[in-house]
């Protein structure tokens, strides 16, 4: 990810042996195999359209400045900034009972997200639920630590711009933000590039 650059699911038999004398009947065995067969095929089958239909969500992978469709219109992340944390020296040695401080280890990640509604309903907005980032690089998402709107509804034929803020370590990764659809509750995924390495100068003055 660029320092600056110009464009929320999760997101729901057994046959009992038969003993009619000593003659061995192999039909019953036959079917039971036959059965057996065709259900294991069965299972491939709906096992891989299970798969089909669970990654399909995520087939494509928008990219900033790109109108991605959404059930109800359009997302738009039309810019991601990374705003480098403070060291120390920047804080005057003043690092403690400063609200959501940000230190030169971590960038906080900006998005300008356009939410337009083209439908004639309206569209539930809320922020900590739909917006998280994915990374590669961690089996962990990162949650929202702020933006510029609160829980409300976008009324139809109507958009609205807010500012989403993340907070991740400066470690090289890369990210996707994921936004997840209240009337589909289908997942849309916009690739933000990486962030930036710290350097070993900026983490001896972290704290």
């Amino acid at each position: 990810m660029n320092i600056s650059k110009t464009v929320f699911a999760s997101d729901k038999t057994h046959l009992p042996a038969q003993k009619d004398g000593p003659v061995r009947k192999f039909q019953p065995l036959g079917l039971l195999i036959g059965s057996i067969i065709v259900l294991a095929g069965l299972g491939v089958v709906l096992g891989y359209q299970s798969l089909t239909t669970e990654t399909s969500a995520f087939s494509e992978i928008y990219s900033i400045n790109q109108p991605a469709s959404t059930s109800f219109g359009t997302i738009i992340v039309s810019a991601a900034d990374d705003l480098i944390g403070l060291t120390s020296e920047d804080l005057a040695g003043v690092t403690h009972g400063i609200q959501n401080l940000v230190m030169a280890d971590s960038v906080q990640i900006q998005l300008t997200v356009a939410l337009i509604n083209r439908s004639t309903a309206p569209v539930t907005i809320a922020p900590d639920d739909q917006f998280r980032l994915v990374s590669p690089q961690s089996k962990d998402a990162i949650l929202l630590s702020g933006a510029t709107i609160r829980s409300g509804e976008l009324r139809p034929r109507s958009n609205i711009h807010v500012t989403l803020s993340f907070v991740v370590p400066r470690d090289g990764a890369s990210y996707t933000l994921q936004y997840l659809d209240p009337k589909s509750e289908q997942i849309v995924q916009i690739d933000l590039g990486g962030v930036d390495v710290v350097s070993e100068e900026e983490m001896k003055d972290v704290h």
